[in-house]
């Protein structure tokens, strides 16, 4: 073995640089991040955070707990129910020390259902559960996608009626309506994989071992031309006639439509799109959902503006993934809520609401008066104020410029008179009011103002 420290010390006796010298002063690294990922500058961190808080604000009202779940978990929870695209295609997945193979977690649907079965007996039900994770998955990046982003996460265990789609249909609306938006902003497309699945087997034959490959194919329905769709269709059934009546199938644009066929499936859908106040459902044969583990009614969110053509929210029904945990089945309704594809529904709408430093109130220091002041600070903080000090002594101007910059509201002057008087200037950075005032007074108008 090469010892480099040796290597090291010889070339700096001979007035060189060791080898791992010249590699740290020489190599420039990339301030890029890795491909995929985003940075969240604290601008950006705050604008990810009031979606969130939106929808938190949302869920709370509906009676929901927030909950998390380990960043890594074992590949077996994903072979036994996700999609083998995202276990074989998307997934970064490494083997550990200890020569176990596990996955970064790209959904948070197993992993909310492993926590669930661990306390089967214990939990009360209807049992109402949400998260907002992190998820990784190793794809293109492109508009509204990217390799790490963050998700809503909403399930319902326990409810086996349509009142669970519903009780979910209807926060999604809320928190659209939340942000601003009214409902011809956005639709949601539903439809039913029972029904699907009993058109596909019952009314056309199909061969029960073929049901999820076309299942699969009609997720892709919209991102295929419908000559490619049409022909890897006809691939897989070998019959040009069913092909062609399936594709029928997959334009039907209303329930109505359906009565030709034989299905008991209708009953739940017929249930949701009757709540009169979801005016913007629209039904949509061609929503399948791409994992394995829905069973009947998905549903997915979309911009009305097809600019942001990528679904912003979905999920659906799914009864039996927790099985897999050796439990009893359990009735579920879920829908995950990604950040990007919402955040562009936002800007697009003009519904993004400038994020700003609120509560915060800059102090500007004319003078070496710092440490006379900080007992002062802190008595001023103590009363849940966030007093931001400007240490850099520069001029008056310099240091409005900063709080400006920062977006603060208000700002404390302190110089050589505020001193000697023991007095505070406050200006409101908006309004351009100006005021000298006590410690009292002032605590008091900024009480006040930050409680409005």
């Amino acid at each position: 073995m090469v010892d480099t420290h040796a290597l090291g010390a010889c070339a700096l006796r001979h007035g060189g640089s060791s080898p791992l010298s010249r590699t740290k002063d020489f190599m420039k690294l990339d301030t890029k991040p890795y491909k995929g990922m985003r940075d969240f500058y604290p601008q950006d961190k705050a604008s990810l955070d009031y979606i969130f808080n939106i929808c938190r604000k949302v869920l709370y009202k509906y009676g929901y707990q927030e909950y998390d779940a380990p960043l890594i978990e074992p590949i077996e929870l994903y072979l036994s129910k996700t999609s083998d695209e995202i276990v074989n295609d998307q997934t970064y997945t490494f083997t550990d020390r200890g020569g176990r193979k596990v996955v970064i977690r790209p959904e948070m649907t197993p992993s909310v259902n492993r926590m669930v079965a661990a306390r089967r007996q214990e939990l009360s039900y209807p049992l109402r559960l949400f998260s907002v994770p992190n998820l990784l998955r190793y794809e293109q990046p492109q508009n509204g996608r990217f390799r790490e982003h963050w998700q809503l996460n909403v399930d319902l265990f326990g409810v086996r009626t349509v009142a669970a789609e519903i009780e979910l249909i209807l926060i999604i609306e809320n928190i659209f309506q939340e942000f601003g938006a009214d409902q011809s902003m956005f639709q949601i497309h539903i439809n039913s994989r029972q029904l699907l699945d009993d058109v596909l087997i019952n009314n056309f034959k199909i061969n029960p071992n073929y049901k999820d490959e076309i299942i699969h194919l009609i997720d892709r329905y919209h991102k295929l031309s419908l000559a490619k769709f049409s022909e890897s269709l006809v691939a897989i059934v070998k019959d040009d006639k069913l092909s062609k009546q399936i594709i029928d199938f997959l334009n039907c644009k209303s329930l109505a439509e359906l009565k030709m066929f034989q299905t008991t499936a209708l009953s739940g859908l017929e249930q949701i799109m009757g709540v009169s106040s979801l005016k913007n459902l629209v039904f949509d044969p061609t929503i399948v959902r791409g994992f394995n583990y829905y069973s009947d009614i998905v549903f997915e969110v979309y911009d009305a503006d097809t600019v942001n053509s990528r679904a912003m929210a979905g999920g659906g029904r799914y009864n039996d993934l927790i099985k897999n945990f050796g439990v009893e089945s359990l009735p579920t309704v879920g829908f995950g809520l990604g950040d990007a594809s919402l955040s562009n529904f936002l800007k697009l709408h003009n519904l993004r609401q400038s994020i700003k430093n609120q509560g915060q109130i800059g102090l500007l220091i004319i003078g070496d008066y710092y440490q006379q002041l900080i007992d002062i600070i802190e008595q001023i903080r103590s009363k849940d104020l966030s007093i931001v000090v400007n240490f850099s002594n520069r001029k008056i101007n310099d240091q409005l410029k900063w709080a400006l910059k920062n977006d603060f509201e208000y700002v404390i002057i302190v110089g050589e008179q505020e001193i000697n008087t023991q007095s505070f200037t406050i200006k409101n950075l908006v309004t351009k009011i100006q005021q000298t005032v006590s410690l009292e007074e002032l605590i008091a108008i900024l009480s006040n103002q930050m409680k409005s």
